[in-house]
């Protein structure tokens, strides 16, 4: 078989198996909702977080950099506390997607207290429930992954996970500084988390959002067999 036949057949076969993985994850309306929802609510709140903190701490609270390091390094805290306790329960609680979005919507929501803290301490503690949260949001949502997509399935979709999320990342840095100059920064985080928060409601809410969690599937799923929630 000549190289240029090899290489076209390759590409045929990558695209199909794209296309499998799409087709996959638009049926399957668990994972269709909660990458919307990722992609939505990482565009309200990941440009904020990332430019508008600092200033917050460092501006703002006249903070040193030792002290920004400590707002951060308490959400690292958190990260750590949320993961112990999720690994000590064992298995999964009775009702992990919905857990799943409410640790979601806090996460996203402490965005918003970034524009109300006074000064670096409740900073701390604003980082520290949000990546704990966020943690939280994370092992359950690779959990139901792991547990409910085919395996031969799970690498595309996981491609797709990461792809949908943060399509939005790049838009968010690119409104947060004329929209924090325009409104001031401690609006644009106010915002910004209610409407992270929101959205995170809001997926929760759609139909088959958490099929899984109330027909069994998720507490007892053979990760080989394929699983379509249509509703």
């Amino acid at each position: 078989m000549a190289d240029g036949e090899a290489g076209g057949e390759a590409g045929s076969s990558a695209n199909g198996d794209v296309r499998e993985g799409i087709r996959y994850v638009i049926k399957t309306r668990w994972l269709l909702w909660g990458l919307l929802g990722g992609m939505v609510s990482l565009f309200c709140v990941w440009g904020p977080w990332e430019v508008l903190v600092p200033f917050i701490v460092t501006d703002q609270m006249n903070g040193t950099e030792f002290q920004l390091a400590l707002v951060f390094g308490a959400g690292g805290v958190g990260s750590i506390i949320a993961s112990l306790v999720v690994a000590q329960r064992g298995t999964l609680p009775k009702r992990p997607l919905t857990i799943m979005y409410i640790a979601w919507a806090i996460g996203m929501g402490m965005t918003a207290a970034f524009g109300i803290v006074a000064n670096v301490p409740q900073a701390m503690a604003a980082a520290l429930v949000a990546e704990g949260s966020i943690s939280i949001l994370v092992v359950f949502w690779f959990t139901a992954m792991q547990r409910l997509v085919p395996t031969e399935l799970l690498g595309r979709v996981s491609s797709l996970d990461w792809m949908i999320t943060i399509l939005g990342a790049p838009i968010s840095f690119l409104v947060v500084g004329p929209a924090a100059a325009t409104f001031g920064a401690d609006a644009v985080l106010i915002v910004a988390g209610v409407l992270g928060a929101g959205a995170s409601i809001f997926f929760m809410l759609m139909p088959g959002a958490r099929g899984p969690e109330r027909d069994g599937s998720l507490s007892g799923a053979d990760p080989s067999a394929e699983r379509a929630e249509p509703g």
